[in-house]
């Protein structure tokens, strides 16, 4: 016959009847003690007179690791003097909490407990003194951090405060130690960590230090907000937002995209054209389809207005936000930026219409984007050319006005790489089907020998009008392709 379970009170821990609502010792509310905060109810449930449950409530305590539980572990372990399982696992849960004031009281009242081991136990406790001194020598010694990281993870809590006077010493060029401390911060659930982290993250300001140690606490702050954006708090998204607007960190763009920000979508728009800053704003604005026309209008409009380098840079990554979004901005700003002199925005327009439609009037503008240093923009005219098997005929007489090289988004003249120029050689040869090699131009035939050597396939129609060339090296480079990878180098230098 199965044994009946008894009930208590959770309040007096009286005995009291399965169907009761209210205690009839002590009038307690059933339903209103388990709407009690959770901490407060393990708290409580330390003075019930089952082992079990106490245990229980012992084991949770110490992994919250919230000292202000510390007293009344104290209290229960020294309420049940022989209970030296229970009192070595409070000792435990003490050393997963930070070792502030409330902690070292409640271990110099186990150094009064009865049993041996309890007040053994108590007495190796770390202190808060020894214990955080010892570890910033940890954290210091660079050379033994794979030993220090163990010993730094099984103090839990108790380690927090030497983290966390570490992180409070001024901050120098080597930034090593530092961002070890946030690394052992992070890996610890507790509110004490949690408040060291933002510690860090807002002191000290970057605009008070060196440059090259402004630099170096760049990416501990980096670290700490990307530590901090992993758990939901109140907080969170001015943490986010002050970290990009005041402290210019771009890891604060990357955790806006991952949180899906939209409240910061118009200050992403406007960083476009930060050197810092754009690049990751631009991948976080990728990441809230939604908000992305509304937050491109103004900015884009602006940048239009001006020829600068800056305007250029702020363009050219909102349009390439707009193409691989596939949305189209107003017709206004498309065409100022199609009718731009700069090729690099006149490319980028040309790939927010390939996107919405491929027209063969955009190849020209695309292939001489594909050739431009902008590695986003050379990148996304590429995969758009590579889905156009035909090119108009007049695209294959670009050798002669890329000899000079290519402008930046800058204005200055870059000489075109080796890579760029194997690229645009094999593309020509595989979009000339239809043209006779004969007619193409010198600096075209250098092109064509250049993609030769690339990493491409011919096809027969392609070999046989290559094969009549009137050009001998480019004949000769045909018949040793596995090897023509080397002439260019060896005829040009670079």
């Amino acid at each position: 016959m199965s044994e009946q379970p008894t009930w208590f009170c959770p309040e007096c821990h009286a005995e009291v009847d399965a169907q009761d609502t209210r205690c009839p010792h002590c009038g307690a509310d059933f339903d209103a003690w388990a709407a009690r905060p959770y901490g407060e109810r393990l708290i409580l449930a330390l003075q019930h007179p089952l082992s079990e449950a106490r245990m229980g409530a012992i084991i949770a305590l110490g992994k919250r690791g919230d000292s202000v539980a510390a007293a009344a572990l104290a209290a229960c372990a020294l309420a049940h003097p022989g209970d030296v399982v229970q009192g070595l696992e409070i000792v435990c849960a003490l050393a997963r909490m930070p070792a502030d004031a409330p902690r070292e009281a409640a271990r110099s009242a186990l150094l009064a407990h009865p049993a041996h081991a309890v007040r053994s136990a108590a007495a190796t406790l770390p202190g808060s003194h020894a214990d955080a001194a010892q570890i910033v020598r940890w954290c210091h010694d660079l050379a033994e951090h794979a030993d220090s990281e163990p010993r730094i993870a099984a103090l839990g809590s108790a380690a927090i405060p030497g983290l966390r006077a570490l992180l409070a010493e001024p901050p120098g060029v080597v930034n090593a130690a530092r961002l070890f401390a946030l690394q052992m911060l992070a890996r610890i659930d507790a509110p004490a960590a949690h408040s060291a982290l933002r510690e860090t993250l807002y002191q000290p300001p970057l605009d008070r230090l060196a440059p090259q140690v402004a630099e170096a606490e760049r990416a501990v702050k980096s670290a700490a907000l990307a530590a901090l954006a992993t758990h939901a708090y109140a907080e969170c998204a001015d943490d986010i937002a002050w970290a990009f607007n005041s402290a210019r960190l771009p890891e604060a763009a990357r955790c806006a995209g991952v949180q899906r920000m939209q409240t910061l979508a118009p200050a992403l728009a406007r960083a476009l054209d930060d050197d810092v800053l754009g690049a990751p704003a631009a991948t976080a604005l990728l990441a809230m389809p939604d908000a992305l026309d509304a937050a491109l209008r103004a900015p884009l409009a602006g940048w239009l207005q001006h020829d600068s380098a800056r305007a250029r840079l702020g363009t050219l990554r909102a349009l390439l936000c707009l193409a691989q979004a596939r949305h189209c901005p107003q017709a206004t700003a498309w065409r100022q930026a199609w009718c731009s002199a700069h090729p690099a925005l006149r490319a980028a327009a040309a790939c927010v219409a390939w996107a919405q439609r491929p027209r063969s009037a955009l190849i020209p503008a695309l292939l001489n984007g594909a050739v431009l240093p902008e590695a986003d923009l050379a990148q996304a005219c590429r995969d758009a050319l590579a889905t156009h098997t035909v090119w108009p005929l007049r695209t294959l007489h670009v050798g002669n006005a890329l000899a000079r090289g290519v402008p930046d988004i800058y204005g200055d003249r870059q000489a075109l790489p080796r890579g760029t120029l194997a690229w645009l050689g094999a593309a020509l040869i595989t979009h000339a089907a239809q043209a006779r090699p004969s007619r193409l131009l010198r600096m075209d035939v250098m092109l064509l020998r250049a993609g030769l050597g690339a990493d491409i396939t011919l096809t027969p129609q392609q070999r046989a009008q290559l094969a009549r060339h009137p050009d001998a090296e480019l004949r000769a480079a045909l018949r040793r392709r596995p090897r023509s990878a080397r002439w260019w180098p060896r005829r040009h230098g670079h």
